[in-house]
Formats: structure tokens, C-alpha cells, sequence
């Protein structure tokens, strides 16, 4: 009998910049996986809108975003995924709110990358849902380090005000400041898609 797919899930507030940027990269980093499916969705979504020219151009480099089309977030959707991870801690919120119960399954996406960058032996999981539960057990040890924001261009008044678990929605900047928010997200994709990495290794190892 065939497994279900394990299932990641990458929430922004619209579906068209951000969140459709790191589930590409994502993807491309778990290439050749077929048994992870990583998807997008916006808690403000409009059904089939483009991803936005900014996040295409800037995942060219290794995900190709042309064809993306946005979605909205279910409670069913979030139910079904393994892993939830959100662009900053007010997305966090809403998402667990929508699906009451599910929290130890949601992260905002510089939570779960900073857990994982101060974790070890990552590689012994086995499974989506155990990275899942293994960022749970070690919420809030580590904190991440303040986002340094640049002192020129066009920053809005959001930016200033982050969290230390928020990434700046790249789509509500202007200038080169939009460009600098996907980098930011691109750097957090990164400390969680190596567990992931690590977790393809080591599953097949253990085949």
C-alpha cells in the first residue's frame, strides 16, 4: 500500500510574493522527492492570481514561478499538512485560529529555521511530521536575531516594526526593498530546507 504524500505548507497573506517564493525554493531543494509535496496558500488569497514579477524573477535562479497560481488557506488544508509554516508570527496566529489545535504543527518560517540552525542530528528523523514535532519540543530555546533593516530606499512603517519571528511580506514594499525582503526569506528557506535535505538522507539510509 502506497503512502500519502507528506505535506508542507507555506502561508503568506495573499499567495502571489512570498509565500509562493519559499515553497518554490523548497521544492527545488527536495528535487526528487516525490513522496514531499510543498504548496502555497494565502490567508487573503484571490483564486489565480500570478505570482507577483519581483518573486518571479528573483526564484528564476533555480524555481520557475511563471506558472503559479494563488489559493487560498483551508482549515482543511492545514489539517492535512505535516509541517505549516508561515511568513511572520501574526500569520501564525490567524492560522491557528482557522485550525484550532494544530499549533505544534505551525511555525513562522524564522522560528522553524532558527530551531533548526541550533538543532543536531536532524538526519536520524524520518518524516515531515517528525521535523514537525521536533521543532515543537524546541520552540522558543533559540530566538532569532532582529532583522537588520537597511537605512535607505523605500522601507514602509511595517518593516520597522518586525517581530523577532516576522519576515517583512515582500509584496507590500516598494523599490529595492522588495527585493531585499525575498532575500531575507530566502535566507530563512534555507536553515529549514537543510533538515529537510538531512531528512531525505536520512530516510533513504535507513530504506
Amino acid at each position: 500500500m502506497t503512502n500519502p504524500p507528506q505535506r508542507i505548507l507555506v502561508v503568506g497573506d495573499d499567495d502571489i510574493c512570498t509565500a509562493p517564493f519559499v515553497a518554490a525554493l523548497l521544492r527545488t531543494r527536495l528535487a526528487g522527492r516525490d513522496d514531499v509535496r510543498v504548496a502555497s496558500a494565502g490567508l487573503d488569497g484571490v483564486v489565480g492570481q500570478p505570482a507577483c514579477d519581483h518573486a518571479i524573477e528573483a526564484a528564476s535562479a533555480g524555481a520557475d514561478l511563471r506558472d503559479h497560481r494563488s489559493e487560498p488557506v483551508t482549515a482543511e488544508r492545514i489539517r492535512k499538512a505535516d509541517l505549516v509554516l508561515t511568513i511572520d508570527g501574526e500569520e501564525r496566529s490567524l492560522v491557528n485560529r482557522m485550525a484550532p489545535g494544530f499549533q505544534t504543527k505551525v511555525f513562522a518560517l524564522r522560528e522553524a529555521s532558527t530551531i533548526a540552525q541550533a538543532g543536531d542530528r536532524w538526519g536520524r528523523l524520518d518524516a515531515v511530521a517528525a521535523v514537525a514535532e521536533r521543532l515543537h519540543r524546541d520552540r522558543g530555546l533559540p530566538k532569532p536575531k532582529r532583522i537588520p533593516v537597511p537605512r535607505r530606499g523605500v522601507l514602509l512603517r511595517p518593516v520597522v516594526e518586525l517581530g523577532l519571528d516576522d519576515l517583512p511580506e515582500a509584496h507590500h514594499l516598494d523599490g529595492a526593498a522588495h527585493g531585499w525582503a525575498l532575500e531575507q526569506a530566502r535566507a530563512a528557506a534555507a536553515g529549514i530546507a537543510a533538515v529537510l535535505v538531512a531528512l531525505r538522507a536520512g530516510a533513504a539510509s535507513a530504506a
